[in-house]
């Protein structure tokens, strides 16, 4: 009985203990090195960038769960939820076609897109933090939403607070 819990191959032969627990630890150690190299990939980015990195492996977790092959109930897929215009963008000049199913290019353009956001909002006078916050809002529903509830607030650098009261749920 203990003998058919075991995996078998594809041609149905059971496989032995030992070649179990070999696959099961290539499995884990697969598993760890796709991780590790989202992780490395987006600090790669987020140093390359001058993005916080915790910032971006947040916003990475939020969009996808680190898993570059998600797609959004809109449709909008990988890693960091870049859209094919945003990358098609954010690769302009580089001589380089955007893939949205490419990790690589997932992790580029989307940090790129964000530390655009987070330049144009320190241009305006945003703090840091409230321009990294801003820019991660504008990272999901555009930039000028974002803009028409702080120009609704009708001061020049509203609190996060006045900006949600103004109508955007941040």
């Amino acid at each position: 009985e203990e003998d058919m819990l075991r995996p078998t191959t594809e041609l149905g032969r059971q496989l032995d203990p030992a070649s179990v627990d070999l696959f099961d630890a290539q499995l884990e150690e697969d598993l760890a090195v796709k991780e590790d190299k989202v992780f490395t990939d987006l600090n790669d980015a987020a140093d390359k960038y001058e993005v916080p990195k915790n910032l971006l492996q947040a916003l990475a977790k939020q969009e996808s769960n680190f898993d570059n092959t998600a797609v959004s109930q809109t449709g909008v897929r990988g890693v960091l939820q870049v859209t094919e215009v945003t990358g098609e963008e954010m690769f302009k000049g580089t001589g380089v076609t955007f893939d949205v199913t490419n990790q690589d290019h997932q992790i580029e353009a989307g940090t790129k897109y964000l530390a655009k956001h987070i330049k144009d909002w320190k241009a305006k006078g945003f703090s840091d933090r409230q321009s990294q916050h801003l820019a991660t809002a504008s990272y999901n529903t555009g930039f000028s939403r974002v803009s028409d509830a702080i120009a609704a607030t009708k001061k020049k650098n509203p609190t996060m607070q006045e900006i949600e009261d103004a109508g955007l749920i941040l």
